[in-house]
């Protein structure tokens, strides 16, 4: 008999008896039908069996939300929270530790760091009954999917018991998903709140706020609240903005807020009186956020690299906010788009796109292999080929799929190595391949192999590394995030800092640079490198993160990010140049008796650095026990710069220091004299340099240089006649020529620019003679040093002829 107070496919899910067959399981259901409340329903039944079970999220603010909801749904088992963010050797209950733990709430990552060193955790994976992936889309994501596919093969080998129960509202290929992991899977479009779709379409960019208020203010006079979905950051602001300014309590979020700052602007919309939330992508999964009203304002979303379609995952993703149970009988969406796109039928029908295996990235297999020898999954080119590549969903797609190329990269890499065994009963032998040090490195430091590899490279091939050199280093890396990409606007502040920051590398000219690695990113890379380098060598030079955020027309949350993960790649750099070379663990004489500093040692003294946000000076003072950033800061400001000063200080004097009473001072006294007494008061602390202000005239004829470059990332979608239409940027717009030359329907051609990036797209396409020399002469300077070329860079993108293919629409 039905019950009353389950869904019909919560209902069908149970009664078919899908959460108690000993199999993998996939559930492929609308936003809101009760995907969670079923993994519940399994969870609880694991448990009263005795076993455990892991809850996986991608997302850390979820994450938080399940552990204190599931602290009250789960009480008398241990519930533990296990993210990046949490610190295991924290004694509090929230961070248990895994044995003490029957269910745990991680991300895919952290999984992943587990089952790499399964051995320290087989207490408790082999009484792992259940894994739930929430989101299990995330597998077809080219950064985070290649080790959660990973994770998935070694888990069904390690625990074969183990059963996965997938959650996700767009698995286009639930069928093909569910067979490679030979289990079942379920789908089901019923949705509690039916939702009513609504195509809202313009002839002009201008138009469009209009519309806009149009559809949100006949929301909120029926009651409703609007939840909208913008395609950048400074376009969600703009718009919480514009509706303030017309009276509507109007919020904004995305990713560029902490934590405190998001979760205060989702209660306020959930419980209080904002009427109208404008997001990013960062509302798209996870959260529990309905509204009435879901508006998708921006058909296009950026890739990394530049504006595409909205993908229709993310349009179901977001359409399913929509609806509130209890309070709407039907959920609104409305999705805004230009006339002139043709069919919309994919976003109508919800044609969502399959989820294919990244694996087929050499770069992310590589990383897989490496990670499968270290932890003795396999030992042989044949286990690899035979044993571990069929399990994975790649092979699943692609049975043709080869990678001997990827394993003899590692080999090039030095990553891994041959190790001769004898079989047991015959005199045969096998080759039993093994991580390098750098290769188990790698694998612990949770890096992937180009990036250790890179690192590699430039410590070989450089014979000094300064303060900026290892933050640049860092920055470069395929592990550094966020990617904080250098707009036009900062190129007057970054060469200010350039020009006067002792480096290596900065020296260098591009040419000579890229040959120090094949791994080198594009050029657009680089630069983005030496902003976020730039930003954290001005942490450690008394640069506040408010001032930075200004400067660089960043969020601090953003800084924050950046700091903490040039920190752990700091350290793990200090680890990879110790193994590269012991000695150069320790502090060496020179000839001249003058005291060094190794390499490894400049990258811990920077981290730390980093990490307090102190300079080269104050970091020494952090040595000695209950010294912390702030304290340091305080010593050096009331003259206690050096250890040497502290440990010879009396107590009295130092606990008249603000923070510091009698019991600190007397610690922090007989440490530093401690310490004075078994190391030298050594300091290595750079001098700037005296810039030598240039000057690069980057071109003329009136062109706005920031202009004709963004013009060469956008590209014609098509034309028809006199009419051209521009696509590649947050908006599509149409170019008309008429016999007074070009109009365009942007806001800054409104505004006097007849030379809009627009319109110099269509003149690229139309081959005009004045602006295709001029792009002939816009390259990239390779010779000169990058110190005294950084605008140059700002340049680095495809040639005219590539630049401006014609796309077909409709």
């Amino acid at each position: 008999m039905p019950n009353q107070n389950l869904f019909p496919p919560q209902q069908d899910v149970i009664e078919q008896g899908l959460l108690e067959k000993e199999t993998h399981c996939l559930l492929n259901m609308a936003t809101g039908s009760g995907k969670t409340f079923l993994a519940e329903i399994a969870i609880e039944k694991c448990l009263q069996r005795g076993f455990r079970a892991v809850y996986l999220t991608p997302l850390k603010a979820l994450a938080d939300e399940k552990y204190t909801s599931w602290l009250q749904r789960f009480k008398g088992y241990t519930v533990g929270l296990f993210t990046g963010d949490i610190n295991l050797s924290n004694k509090s209950k929230k961070h248990r530790n895994y044995l003490d733990s029957q269910i745990y709430i991680m991300t895919p990552e952290r999984l992943d760091a587990c089952l790499r060193n399964w051995r320290t955790h087989w207490s408790w994976i082999p009484e792992i009954d259940l894994v739930v992936i929430d989101e299990f889309h995330l597998l077809g994501d080219k950064n985070r999917g290649p080790r959660l596919e990973g994770s998935i093969t070694r888990l069904m080998r390690l625990n074969p018991f183990a059963r996965i129960l997938g959650l996700s509202a767009t698995l286009a290929n639930v069928k093909e998903l569910a067979d490679w992991l030979q289990g079942l899977h379920y789908v089901s479009k019923w949705r509690q709140i039916p939702l009513k779709k609504k195509t809202v379409r313009f002839s002009n960019p201008k138009d469009k706020f209009p519309l806009l208020i149009e559809e949100v203010t006949s929301c909120l006079d029926r009651g409703g609240k609007s939840l909208i979905f913008a395609n950048s950051r400074s376009r969600a602001q703009t718009l919480a903005q514009s509706f303030k300014d017309i009276g509507l309590k109007a919020k904004h979020h995305h990713a560029g807020l902490n934590r405190d700052e998001r979760k205060e602007t989702e209660d306020a919309f959930r419980f209080g009186d904002t009427q109208v939330l404008v997001a990013t992508s960062t509302l798209e999964m996870g959260l529990n956020l309905p509204a009435r009203q879901v508006i998708v304002y921006d058909s296009y979303a950026f890739d990394g690299i530049g504006f595409t379609d909205l993908p229709v995952w993310s349009y179901m993703q977001r359409a399913g906010r929509a609806g509130r149970p209890g309070l709407d009988t039907e959920g609104e969406v409305v999705l805004f788009l230009p006339k002139w796109i043709g069919s919309i039928d994919k976003y109508i029908n919800e044609e969502c796109e399959p989820i294919n295996s990244s694996l087929s990235i050499s770069k992310a297999m590589a990383e897989q292999i490496l990670v499968e020898l270290f932890g003795g999954y396999s030992r042989t080119r044949e286990d690899l080929i035979e044993g571990f590549l069929p399990l994975t969903l790649y092979y699943h797609q692609n049975p043709n799929a080869n990678i001997n190329k990827d394993i003899n990269t590692l080999f090039l890499a030095d990553m891994i190595t041959i190790e001769k065994e004898e079989e047991d009963n015959s005199l045969k032998q096998q080759d039993i391949l093994k991580p390098t040090k750098l290769g188990r490195l790698a694998v612990k430091l949770m890096f992937t192999p180009s990036s250790v590899k890179l690192i590699k490279e430039h410590y070989v091939k450089i014979d000094q590394f300064y303060y900026f050199d290892l933050l640049l280093l860092a920055a470069l890396t395929e592990d550094c995030n966020p990617i904080l990409r250098a707009n036009y606007e900062d190129l007057d502040p970054l060469m200010e800092i350039v020009l006067s920051t002792p480096s290596c590398l900065l020296d260098y000219s591009l040419e000579k640079l890229k040959k120090l690695s094949d791994e080198y990113p594009s050029t657009l890379r680089i630069l983005a490198a030496i902003k976020m380098a730039a930003i954290c060598h001005s942490l450690v030079n008394n640069n506040s993160k408010t001032e930075l955020a200004l400067l660089f027309d960043i969020y601090e949350a953003d800084i924050d990010m950046l700091k903490n993960n040039v920190v752990r790649l700091l350290d793990g750099m200090s680890a990879i140049f110790n193994a590269l070379d012991p000695s150069d663990e320790d502090t060496e004489e020179s000839s001249d008796d003058t005291l060094e500093i190794s390499s490894s040692q400049l990258c811990k003294r920077l981290s730390s650095m980093l990490y307090y946000e102190i300079d080269s000076e104050g970091v020494y003072l952090t040595e000695i026990d209950g010294i912390g950033g702030k304290l340091a800061k305080e010593l050096i400001g009331h003259g206690y710069s050096t250890i040497s000063i502290v440990a010879q200080s009396r107590s009295e004097d130092l606990a008249k220091i603000p923070r510091i009473g009698t019991k600190l001072a007397k610690k922090i006294n007989v440490s530093a004299q401690a310490l004075l007494a078994t190391e030298q008061d050594f300091e290595y602390i750079e001098q700037r340099l005296s810039p030598v202000v240039t000057q690069v005239k980057l071109h003329t004829a009136n062109i706005c240089p920031y202009r004709l470059r963004r013009s060469m990332e956008l590209r014609l979608r098509g034309h028809d006649g006199n009419m051209y239409y521009v696509t590649g940027g947050s908006e599509d717009h149409r170019v008309v020529s008429g016999a007074n030359g070009f109009i365009c329907d942007c806001k800054d051609y409104e505004q006097g620019q007849s030379h809009c990036k627009h319109v110099l797209t269509v003149k690229r396409f139309i081959g005009d003679k004045l602006i295709c020399n001029m792009l002939k002469n816009i390259t990239e300077d390779k010779k000169h040093s990058l110190r005294d070329t950084l605008p140059s860079l700002w340049f680095s993108v495809p040639k005219p002829d590539q630049a401006s293919k014609e796309v077909t629409y409709g």
